[in-house]
């Protein structure tokens, strides 16, 4: 379902993609979030709950202790590109961690979110793909998560206005408690 989202995002900045950074960055997400994916499917859903719930745990404390910016490099992008996919795999998502890398890369705003939405959905598509083959994944799955992602694009633009009110800094607190909320449940339940 968040396939819906990112080729939403993509196609809305088709013309401004960064194509060499996205390239790049695929060269290393995509085989390790095929990685993740195997896992994801291999592993008992306790353990890939409670690995979950620990990223949602560390992406949030990356976020408020780091304070540095990353640097502008070939590097970071293989790096973040490693990571994000490795993440994406095996929990589902690494967006915060994608997101961060394409920020160092100083585009303007469109060719950041339609790039960064052009390796989300080559990420997604892959892991799609490896899910439906390693997992109980079936015609009705794919329909309840396509009747998900429609709803997630419904309470994007639900909750648009009331988030364009909130100031940033209050907005990322908000945000940030939600998922150590749910990532410490996640951890204790593994359910």
């Amino acid at each position: 379902f968040l396939l819906i989202g990112d080729i939403a995002r993509m196609t809305t900045g088709w013309k401004q993609i960064d194509w060499k950074s996205v390239g790049l960055f695929s060269l290393t997400s995509l085989p390790l979030a095929a990685l993740g994916a195997f896992g994801f499917a291999l592993l008992s859903k306790d353990i890939v709950t409670r690995l979950i719930g620990t990223a949602l745990i560390l992406l949030v404390i990356v976020k408020l202790v780091s304070k540095k910016d990353l640097p502008k490099s070939r590097e970071t992008i293989l790096v973040g590109g490693a990571v994000t996919g490795g993440l994406s795999g095996l929990c589902g998502s690494g967006g915060p961690i994608g997101a961060t890398v394409f920020l160092s890369l100083d585009l303007v705003p469109v060719a950041y979110i339609a790039s960064e939405a052009a390796t989300a959905t080559a990420m997604h598509i892959l892991k799609t793909i490896i899910y439906s083959k390693l997992t109980n994944m079936n015609y009705r799955a794919l329909l309840i998560g396509l009747a998900m992602g429609t709803c997630m694009v419904a309470g994007t633009y639900v909750a648009k206005n009331f988030i364009k009110k909130m100031e940033k800094g209050k907005f990322q607190k908000y945000v940030a408690v939600l998922l150590c909320i749910v990532g410490i449940y996640m951890v204790a339940c593994g359910e």
